[in-house]
């Protein structure tokens, strides 16, 4: 003897389900994307289906105002990723009879924003100012990506201070046009002067002597200031292992 289960589902928007009865994500399935993996997208969202490996455990609950949310954080994990005019739509499949709904999030992704030029300028205070450095992590002609437009200006700035410019100051401006999907990258530099290693006063040791700090550090009173020196001295004494912080600042000048 045969027993044909039916279940009645029905395709709606989110705003469409039922606000007066408890649901269960059954699935989520991304569809249309090529550029980014579904496993990427869905690992941006709060609303998660139950794993396979955990068959034996409840579904989990379905919010529509934190799914509302994640459509946005998926559309603006696009734009970070360059892609600006990508659209982002969805469909709920409902089993009214179980109380589960299946989640179809639609990707159109267009053409990404790609960087038509890169443009740094210098402030100069005096002749002595850093080179430039050879390679930026974004270039004309590649997408336009939030992360690698954010880490230019870090090294950008890491490049000054590790050239004598310990109070180098940066800012970065985009234009994006979205006619032609392109972006002009600005970045402006102020060097400043540069300086060199004062003597260095070493605090909050209570149970290990500070002279066990000043051997391991990368620089010497006098010396040209780099912050690659900061960073080589920092991690040399947290290698001791003696402490559970370690902050190296630079002293206020009167």
């Amino acid at each position: 003897m045969w027993v044909l289960l039916a279940y009645h589902a029905s395709a709606i928007q989110v705003e469409e389900l039922d606000p007066t009865r408890e649901w269960r994500v059954e699935k989520i399935e991304i569809l249309g994307n090529q550029r980014v993996s579904g496993g990427q997208l869905i690992a941006e969202m709060v609303t998660q289906a139950r794993p396979w490996y955990q068959f034996w455990g409840e579904r989990p609950l379905f919010d529509p105002v934190t799914f509302a949310t994640d459509l946005d954080r998926v559309r603006r994990f696009y734009e970070s990723e360059g892609y600006y005019r990508s659209r982002i739509t969805h469909e709920l499949d409902v089993d009214q009879t179980r109380g589960l709904v299946s989640l179809q999030i639609y990707v159109d992704e267009n053409s990404p924003v790609v960087i038509s030029q890169v443009l740094i300028e210098v402030k100069a205070e005096s002749p002595d100012s850093p080179p430039l450095p050879e390679k930026l992590p974004l270039t004309p002609g590649e997408i336009f990506r939030e992360q690698n437009y954010q880490d230019a200006e870090l090294l950008l700035r890491n490049h000054m201070m590790d050239n004598g410019h310990a109070h180098a100051q940066t800012q970065r401006r985009a234009e994006v046009d979205l006619e032609r999907d392109q972006a002009a990258v600005r970045y402006s530099a102020q060097p400043g002067p540069k300086t060199v290693f004062a003597e260095t006063e070493i605090k909050g040791t209570e149970q290990v002597e500070p002279y066990l700090i000043a051997r391991e550090l990368a620089y010497e009173p006098g010396e040209m200031f780099s912050l690659k020196k900061i960073r080589e001295s920092r991690q040399q004494a947290l290698a001791l292992d003696l402490f559970s912080a370690l902050r190296i600042n630079p002293r206020e000048s009167a």
